[in-house]
C-alpha cells in the first residue's frame, strides 16, 4: 500500500480508503454485522487506515460497525464522519451530532470531521452564518474533539474553488472520476493548489465503469488490468489526489481495490493526455447514482431512469436499448409508473445537477413510440419470425397493453415449424400463406436480417401489404 500526506496536515493516510457505504445485503442480521466489521478490520490489515463513514450510511448502521471493528483494531487508523446541513442547521445540532458519533464510535476525537455534501454557495452561506453548523465545528476543534475540519461537496467546480479560498478548511471529499474530469478538474486543481488533503468519492461512476468493460477498456494502460483497476489507478497515480475512497462487499473485492496501488507501475503525462483525448465530454452529465434523488413526491425511482439513461447516452441514444432496461430488466412498466409532476424538488437535490425532468420526458416520448408500434398489432397484422424479438414483441405487448385476446398469425421461413403452435396458440405458417390469409401488414420481427427478408417478400407490396420494422 501507497500513503501520501494529507493536505498539509502530519497524517500519512493510504491512497486507498475503505468507505462505509457497505452494500445493504450486510444488514440483515447480526451474523452479517460481524461479516461487515471482519471486513474493517481485514482492510486495516492490509494497509487501508483512513476509514470514511457517516451517521446516515448503512441504513444508519455504518459508524456502528467501524466502532465495533476500531476496537479491535492493532494499527493505527483515521477517521471521517459528517455532519450534514439539513439535518443539523445550527452550531448546537452540529455539536450534537458529533458526540453522537464519538459515543457510537467509540473515539476521543475525529481525525477528518466534514461539513457534508454542500450542494452551492447559497447553502454554504447558511452553514457559516452566526450560529450556523460552521461554528459549531471551529469551536468543537478547539476543544480537541476535531483535529482536521473537512467538507464534501457536489457544488460546480467555480463555486468549489470559492469555498476553499476562504480558509476554513483543511481538506475536501469530492466527486472525481474519469467520466466527469473535466467538470471537476477546476475544483481539483484550487484544492491542491491551496494545501487541502483531497479524497476522492464515486471513483467508479456508480458503477458505470464496471458494468461497460469495452467501453472503458481504452484506461487500461496494462494488459492485466481489469477497468475497475484502471480507473483507480487513473486516479491513485495524479498528484494532485491524496486517497480515493472505494467500497467492498468482500474480501475478494479489497483485494482488487488495493492492487491498483499495490505495485510500482507509473502513469506518465502520455497516459492522461491519451485519456483526455478518448474521454468524450458527454460523460461529465452522468448520472453517479449518488441517491440524493431520493424520495420523488410522486414515488419515480429517478436512480433507476437516471441510471439506465447514463447507458442511453453512452450507446449512442439507442432508444431500444434504453426501452429494454428501463421496461424489462426493471420491470417498470410505462403502464404502471407514476407521472412526473415537474415539482424539481429531484433536481434541486441532484449533486450533478443534471436536467432530470427533461431526461425523463424523453424517456416518456420513447416509450410513447413504442405504444404506437404494439397498437398496430392486430387480428390483420402478422408477424414475420418465431424468434426471441417476437417474443419480446408478445412480452412488451402484454406488458403495456394487456393479454392478447386475438389471434395473430405467425410466419417462418424453416418449413420445420410450419403448422406448430407458439404458446400453444398461434399457429405458425408458411410466408406462401400471407395472401390467402388477407394479411394488411408484416413486422419483420429482427433487425439483424429485416433486408434480407425483405428482399423475399417486397412482391407482396404490390398486393399494398405494408412491411414494419419494430421499433
Amino acid at each position: 500500500m501507497k500513503y501520501k500526506n494529507f493536505g498539509q496536515t502530519d497524517k500519512n493516510v493510504s491512497v486507498i480508503g475503505l468507505g462505509g457505504t457497505f452494500p445493504e445485503n450486510l444488514f440483515f442480521n447480526n451474523d452479517d454485522i460481524d461479516k461487515a466489521v471482519k471486513l474493517v478490520m481485514s482492510a486495516s490489515e492490509m494497509g487501508i487506515n483512513y476509514f470514511d463513514t457517516a451517521p446516515d450510511y448503512a441504513k444508519g448502521k455504518s459508524e456502528f460497525v467501524f466502532g465495533l471493528a476500531f476496537k479491535q483494531m492493532k494499527k493505527e487508523f483515521f477517521v471521517s464522519t459528517k455532519s450534514n446541513y439539513y439535518s443539523d442547521p445550527t452550531s448546537d445540532l452540529l455539536r450534537r451530532r458529533l458526540d453522537n458519533s464519538l459515543k457510537i464510535l467509540g473515539l476521543e476525537k475525529i481525525n477528518f470531521y466534514h461539513i457534508w455534501s454542500i450542494m452551492n454557495l447559497e447553502e454554504y452561506n447558511n452553514i457559516k452564518k452566526h450560529g450556523g453548523p460552521l461554528w459549531g465545528a471551529l469551536k468543537a476543534k478547539e476543544e480537541g474533539l476535531i483535529e482536521h475540519l473537512c467538507f464534501s461537496t457536489h457544488c460546480k467546480a467555480e463555486e468549489t474553488e470559492i469555498i476553499i479560498n476562504e480558509g476554513y478548511f483543511e481538506g475536501v471529499t469530492i466527486t472525481y472520476n474519469v467520466l466527469n474530469a473535466n467538470y471537476f478538474e477546476r475544483g481539483l486543481i484550487a484544492a491542491y493548489n491551496k494545501g487541502l488533503g483531497i479524497a476522492i468519492m464515486n471513483p467508479l461512476g456508480g458503477g458505470l465503469i464496471p458494468r461497460n468493460p469495452e467501453t472503458f477498456a481504452y484506461l487500461k494502460e496494462f494488459h492485466d488490468d481489469t477497468v475497475s483497476i484502471a480507473a483507480l489507478r487513473y486516479l491513485i497515480n495524479k498528484k494532485e489526489i491524496t486517497l480515493t475512497l472505494t467500497s467492498a462487499e468482500n474480501v475478494d473485492q479489497l483485494n482488487e481495490n488495493i492492487k491498483a496501488s499495490d505495485d510500482d507501475r507509473i502513469l506518465d503525462e502520455k497516459y492522461y493526455e491519451r485519456i483526455k483525448y478518448n474521454t468524450s465530454d458527454k460523460y461529465s452529465s452522468f448520472c453517479t447514482s449518488c441517491l440524493y434523488c431520493h424520495g420523488c413526491p410522486a414515488k419515480l425511482d429517478i436512480r433507476v431512469l437516471m441510471m439506465e439513461y447514463d447507458q442511453f447516452i453512452l450507446f449512442n441514444k439507442n432508444p431500444d436499448l434504453l426501452y429494454s432496461n428501463v421496461n424489462i430488466y426493471w420491470a417498470y412498466s410505462y403502464k404502471k409508473q407514476p407521472k412526473c409532476i415537474e415539482c424539481g424538488i429531484c433536481e434541486k437535490k441532484c449533486t450533478q445537477h443534471l436536467p432530470i425532468i427533461k431526461r425523463i420526458k424523453e424517456i416518456y416520448k420513447i416509450n410513447e413510440k413504442l405504444i404506437d408500434f404494439l397498437k398496430q398489432i392486430t387480428p390483420d397484422v402478422g408477424i414475420y419470425g418465431t424468434g426471441s424479438y417476437t417474443k419480446e414483441i408478445f412480452d412488451r405487448y402484454e406488458n403495456e397493453l394487456g393479454k392478447i385476446d386475438f389471434n395473430i398469425f405467425l410466419f417462418d421461413s424453416n418449413p420445420e415449424k410450419w403448422g406448430l403452435t407458439y404458446r400453444d396458440k398461434f399457429r405458425i405458417y408458411s410466408p406462401d400463406d400471407i395472401l390467402k390469409l388477407g394479411i394488411k401488414k408484416i413486422i419483420i420481427a429482427t433487425k439483424t436480417y429485416y433486408n434480407e427478408i425483405y428482399e423475399k417478400l417486397k412482391y407482396l407490396e404490390k398486393e399494398d401489404i405494408i412491411f414494419i420494422l419494430p421499433n
